[in-house]
């Protein structure tokens, strides 16, 4: 396969209710899982049907955009690993996925020239709805995401 995957994961905990990881447009472009062991990261790819397990973040450099599904505790060890990682972070987005933490949360990943946001989905009966925190190009990274781009966006901030 010639052409750069879209989608990265890093994942810890359960996925199971994950709103983000079961939208079809993930299932279809995620590529490199990476988790706490390659078993762990396995066991992930396999409960979501899609992505492959790798042992290391140099192994993200396969997608442009990088879910991160975490809990919230977690977080601050986790952007120390990457930053640690020698994956070059230029360019990359990093989302945070389903919590209630700000952008602020990820800004040594954007002090090395990341893009990074939070995504979480609105509790909604019917149609599926994101707030996207953050820099609006980490997500817009993902140009085949038709869930989460050419959507309504309300600028929430002077910083979009």
């Amino acid at each position: 396969m010639n052409q750069q995957l879209q989608l990265g994961l890093i994942i810890e905990g359960n996925s199971t209710n994950s709103e983000i990881l079961r939208l079809p447009s993930v299932v279809q472009e995620l590529g490199p899982v990476k988790s706490s062991s390659i078993r762990v990261a396995r066991r992930h790819s396999n409960q979501i049907r899609a992505g492959y397990p790798v042992p290391d973040y140099q192994e993200l450099h396969a997608a442009n955009l990088i879910l991160v599904k975490v809990a919230d505790s977690s977080v601050p060890r986790v952007v120390e690993e990457l930053c640690a990682s020698g994956l070059p972070l230029s360019g990359l987005g990093f989302a945070l996925c389903e919590t209630w933490l700000q952008s602020g949360a990820v800004e040594a990943l954007a002090k090395r020239g990341a893009s990074v946001a939070t995504i979480l989905k609105l509790p909604s009966l019917s149609t599926s709805r994101f707030v996207v925190e953050g820099d609006i190009k980490a997500v817009s990274k993902n140009k085949e995401n038709k869930h989460l781009n050419n959507k309504k966006r309300i600028k929430m901030n002077d910083k979009e």
